[in-house]
This record gives structure tokens, C-alpha cells and sequence, in this order.
């Protein structure tokens, strides 16, 4: 695994990567918009070309992910809604395109109260609009799993490849594997054992391949619980033992693995929890 950790865009996106090699980062995550209003400033050309210095000042990180906003929901049933969430998808992928980033993680979506079925469609839906108003962009939307909360959808392998299995172009989605949110939706990876068994539940639902980020975070709720509550690696119920089997698992080798647990500090957040990572691999 390429171990790193979502870093702040605080000053502008370029500033991320500075911050990303102080923490020690092989990978990072950054929001390429605003995570949290609809309304964005347009991404100008010096802003690409203040990203591509740094990007080259940087060459310790390896790879680079985006993450979507969160207002983005793609499951719903509401027309203004939806609109708002293509838009924002439009523009977040063209934004990764100009700045090389391959991949945008994104939550599917919430169904509200449809059936599965249903949100299931709706979220395919807006995908393969998404894709033919983007028909050249190769940067990809990785779907990622969730913790199970409300009616969110997303937290059973059987929901990921429903959506997969309804897409027109799935060859241009991925997947995103995040540790608690999965232990929160019942799969527990405390142990190798344990995550032998995930890992060939979720190789025969969509098959291990279309792995292209990890999200490396502990969990302050137990197993099963259904709750989105990041704790930092060790502090959590997964514990540390857990994170050194799956830094070490071949299956995963590469892939970016990022940490999006709480910060504790102001300068080089992620440091210490990184160093703890690497330290884990054999």
C-alpha cells in the first residue's frame, strides 16, 4: 500500500502537497471544490499550474485521489437535488482531469424511503449521465462503501455491485474500501482470518480488482453498529494488529491507502500515524 492521508487544501489545492510530505505521505487525498457548499470558484489555469509545481516538487508522494462533496447524493428521488449532484460531479471530474488526478471517491447516495432497487437505479442513473456528458475524461468515480447509517446505500457488497451491474460504461468506476466504515456495516477485519474472509466475500461480489483506494481509519463504534465514527489507528476497535495485516496484504499492494481519522495536531497531523503504518509493513 501507498500510505498517506487526506490533506487540507487550506490556502489553495497546491498547498496540499507540502503538507502531504511533511506527514511523511506516499499518497494523499485532497477535495479539489468546496466539500460542504454548492457554490465553487472556477478552478483558473495558474491555480493548475500552482499544482503541477508543486506536484513536482513533491515526487515522495506517489499518488494522488479526490474526494467528492458531501452534499452530493445521487440517490435521490428530489429533480433540484439530483441536478445539484450531476453539476457538482460534472465539475469535480473535470476538475481532477486537468489537475491528473485519476480518481474521485464518492458516497452512492441515499435512497431516502424507496425501495433498494429503486435507489439503486436512480444512483446508476446519474452516473451514466455522468459519463456521457463526460465521454473523454478518463478520471473515475470510485464508489465507496459506507457505514450503514439511515438509509444510505452502499454498505453491503451485494449494493456496490448492483450499481455496478446497472451502469452502461462500469469499467469507468471504482471502488474506495474504507475499514470502518466496512467494520461498522458488519465486516470484521480484526483479524487475518477476518479479513481473508471480507476480502473473498468482496472478491466474489465485484472481485478484489477494482480496489483503487483505501480508506485507513479505526472505528469508535463496534462491530456491526451501523455508525460513521473515525478513530485514529490503535485508538479504535479494530486496534493497530488489524492495520498490520492489511499494510502487509499483497491483494492491496499499490493501492493508495489514506487516513481520514481525527486530527490531533495542527502541524504534520498525520505523522505520527503514518510513521506507525509504515512501521507495520513488512
Amino acid at each position: 500500500m501507498l500510505i498517506g492521508a487526506h490533506e487540507s487544501v487550506a490556502g489553495g489545492v497546491d498547498r496540499a502537497w507540502p503538507r502531504a510530505v511533511d506527514d511523511g505521505c506516499e499518497a494523499m487525498q485532497v477535495w479539489v471544490r468546496s466539500s460542504r457548499a454548492w457554490a465553487s470558484k472556477p478552478l483558473e489555469e495558474e491555480t493548475v499550474q500552482a499544482w503541477q509545481t508543486a506536484r513536482r516538487a513533491a515526487p515522495s508522494v506517489r499518488a494522488v485521489v479526490a474526494h467528492s462533496s458531501y452534499l452530493v447524493n445521487p440517490g435521490t428521488a428530489d429533480p433540484e437535488l439530483r441536478d445539484k449532484t450531476l453539476a457538482t460531479l460534472t465539475d469535480e471530474l473535470e476538475r481532477c482531469e486537468r489537475l491528473g488526478i485519476p480518481s474521485l471517491v464518492m458516497h452512492p447516495g441515499s435512497a431516502g424511503g424507496a425501495a433498494e432497487a429503486e435507489g439503486l437505479d436512480r444512483i446508476a442513473a446519474v452516473l451514466d449521465d455522468l459519463h456521457a456528458r463526460l465521454p473523454g475524461v478518463a478520471a473515475r468515480i470510485c464508489l465507496e462503501n459506507i457505514a450503514g447509517q439511515g438509509t444510505g446505500l452502499g454498505w453491503r457488497w451485494t449494493q456496490l455491485a448492483g450499481i455496478l451491474e446497472r451502469v452502461a460504461q462500469p469499467e469507468r468506476l471504482g471502488i474506495c474500501l474504507d475499514t470502518q466504515h466496512a467494520f461498522a456495516a458488519g465486516h470484521d477485519l480484526r483479524t487475518p482470518a477476518g479479513q481473508d474472509e471480507v476480502l473473498s466475500a468482496f472478491d466474489d461480489a465485484i472481485g478484489l480488482e477494482r480496489i483503487a483506494v483505501v480508506h485507513l481509519n479505526d472505528s469508535k463504534t463496534q462491530l456491526g453498529s451501523r455508525v460513521d465514527r473515525h478513530a485514529r489507528i490503535g485508538e479504535g476497535e479494530l486496534g493497530v494488529e488489524a492495520f498490520g495485516a492489511l499494510v502487509d496484504d499483497p491483494r492491496l499492494a499499490g493501492v493508495p491507502a489514506l487516513l481520514e481519522t481525527p486530527a490531533t495536531e495542527k502541524v504534520r497531523p498525520y505523522a505520527s500515524e503514518i510513521a506507525l503504518l509504515k512501521s507495520l509493513r513488512r
